[in-house]
């Protein structure tokens, strides 16, 4: 499926003292029937590509009705005003 942009809201950056000029921390949330695998492909999100900024946290919660919600915690990585590349967030240090 492609991605719906109301099944997405996106919370106000704030600025991140000490952090260097210009940088603003997003938070995302996204609520969908779509499977993780589905999420997680190349191109999905390009519809928000505005309204997520490289280094936006999106919290998804997937495959809603479907046999096994997931929750899985992302990180857009770049971001060209209209093509959004996300990572699954790891717990490796560094």
């Amino acid at each position: 499926m492609a991605h719906s942009p109301e099944n997405l809201t996106v919370e106000p950056g704030s600025a991140i003292a000490g952090a260097g000029s210009g940088l603003v921390l997003h938070e995302a949330y996204l609520v969908t029937t779509d499977t993780a695998a589905t999420v997680e492909a190349a191109n999905y999100l390009n519809a928000s590509a505005a309204r997520l900024p490289k280094g936006t946290m999106i919290s998804a919660v997937m495959d809603i009705g479907g046999a096994t919600p997931k929750l899985k915690n992302y990180i857009v990585t770049a971001n060209t005003g209209t093509v959004v590349t996300i990572a699954l967030q790891t717990t490796t240090a560094g």
